[in-house]
């Protein structure tokens, strides 16, 4: 594996770790209406210092690694390309409804703050698995499972 694979893998592992982590804050805050205010801000953090480097780092070392004779002749390389491409679009996606639902929460405005919840919800049922399609064809090319 050469250092900018490793980079690369290294910041996708880093990034779904993220995303775990968001998932959980996100159900904590569903089961403990004591701790439901603080999960927009949260959430926003996290993105901001945590989630958005990780995934900016494996977006620009994707590009580097992109293979355009093999994107166009491996149809299981175009999809890991494809999928990866979707997991971040999602990420990058989720990102206006995350600082719009912080500001909802400090303005006090609850409909507002379920409302941005909702649209960051619909993020994940396309981020998710095509990232963990992304990882799995990545890691099988790498040897590693």
């Amino acid at each position: 594996m050469s250092s900018l694979q490793f980079i690369h893998v290294f910041a996708v592992f880093f990034w779904l770790g993220c995303v775990a982590t968001e998932i959980v804050v996100e159900q904590v805050g569903l089961r403990a209406a004591a701790l439901r205010p603080a999960v927009p801000q949260l959430h926003f953090y996290v993105d901001r210092f945590v989630e958005i480097p990780a995934f900016t780092t494996v977006l620009v070392t994707g590009v580097l690694l992109f293979d355009g004779g093999r994107f166009a002749g491996d149809w299981v390389y175009a999809t890991k390309v494809i999928c990866g491409l979707l997991a971040v679009g999602a990420n990058i996606v989720s990102i206006y409804p995350v600082i719009m639902r912080k500001r909802m929460a400090d303005a006090g405005d609850s409909a507002g703050v379920r409302r941005y919840g909702r649209m960051i919800d619909l993020t994940v049922p396309v981020g998710l698995p095509a990232a963990v399609a992304a990882l799995g064809i990545g890691l099988h090319w790498l040897g590693m499972y």
